[in-house]
């Protein structure tokens, strides 16, 4: 090719990359701001009180659609080091599905709303729920040494069995 050629389709590289720009720029600006509108509705939606009334819902749907898992702890301490025990903030994805509005929700939660006194507000709604579910505490896993640092107590939760499942 001639060099006046490549001069060519270089201006016109150029040219349609400006356009392209200005084309785009106005609907990048549109799509942040409707994004940061919707990061502050969920925020401002995501309250301990209104997570935990649908993170019970789903662990009560959940339970009840296996028949296998009909109850389940839940280890209040600071620390959970092992995959057979569960922590409050992990129990949210444990017990909750992929698209859960729990889910969603318990994820802008942060780490300190997350705590004792918000698994407590869940376990009183779960215990809400209807006759079938059932909420004790207890310290079964207060000997154990390996993987809990600072361990309270332990909820057991689930499902009563006379309850047919399916």
């Amino acid at each position: 090719m001639k060099p006046s050629t490549h001069k060519k389709v270089k201006n016109f590289k150029s040219k349609s990359l400006n356009i392209y720009y200005k084309i785009m720029y106005p609907l990048a600006w549109i799509i942040d701001k409707f994004e940061k509108y919707e990061y502050k509705r969920i925020k401002r939606k995501a309250t301990p009180e209104y997570v935990a009334k649908l993170l019970s819902k789903d662990i009560y749907k959940y339970q009840c659609k296996s028949s296998y898992d009909n109850d389940s702890y839940v280890i209040i301490a600071d620390y959970v080091d092992t995959e057979e025990y569960i922590d409050p903030y992990h129990a949210i994805e444990y017990f909750t599905n992929y698209k859960s509005k729990a889910r969603k929700l318990g994820k802008s939660l942060n780490h300190m709303d997350v705590n004792e006194s918000f698994f407590n507000k869940v376990m009183d709604e779960f215990n809400k729920i209807n006759e079938y579910t059932f909420v004790k505490v207890i310290d079964k896993h207060a000997q154990d040494k390996w993987g809990i640092r600072g361990y309270k107590y332990t909820y057991h939760f689930g499902v009563k069995e006379n309850k047919l499942i399916g």
